[in-house]
């Protein structure tokens, strides 16, 4: 299997795929937990590390707290629309990896500019998302999304 890739996390959810069939509400229903050594296994490690800094978490124990450590994050595999998704939990959040050849993935192009430093970016996103800064590690909402799927 491939190295699942970042989709979306429940607060970015699209409201229409909430409470369909095999939508999100359905994928909570019918987790099943596992392990965080069976999560890394089908999971991209440069999309994880990226989230986990995302989230504020300590690359190393002894620079703080580190997503490994955190004994409230929870690892799970479930479908979403009949497809094999693995998550973690952290503070009630979903955030969902999906395979990324997987027909549910959908593209945003966000731009951000730093209030902080000034750069400006833009990267590729599975949501319109916040994102950190690179050259000062700011945390920035996106100025503009485009919509790759209408381009395409």
């Amino acid at each position: 299997m491939k190295d699942m890739i970042y989709f979306n996390c429940c607060v970015d959810w699209d409201p229409k795929d909430v409470h369909v069939d095999g939508g999100l509400c359905d994928m909570i229903d019918e987790e099943v937990s596992i392990t965080r050594r069976t999560f890394l296994a089908h999971v991209d490690p440069t999309e994880l590390h990226h989230v986990e800094s995302m989230l504020g978490y300590a690359k190393h124990p002894r620079q703080g707290l580190t997503m490994a450590g955190d004994f409230h994050v929870s690892y799970h595999r479930s479908r979403l629309h009949g497809e094999c998704v693995y998550y973690f939990k952290h503070s009630a959040i979903e955030y969902v990896f999906i395979d990324p050849e997987s027909r549910l993935r959908s593209r945003w192009l966000n731009h951000y500019e730093c209030s902080e430093c000034g750069n400006e970016w833009s990267d590729e996103w599975s949501c319109q998302c916040d994102d950190r800064c690179p050259a000062c590690d700011t945390s920035c909402s996106p100025i503009e999304s485009d919509d790759l799927r209408e381009a395409a």
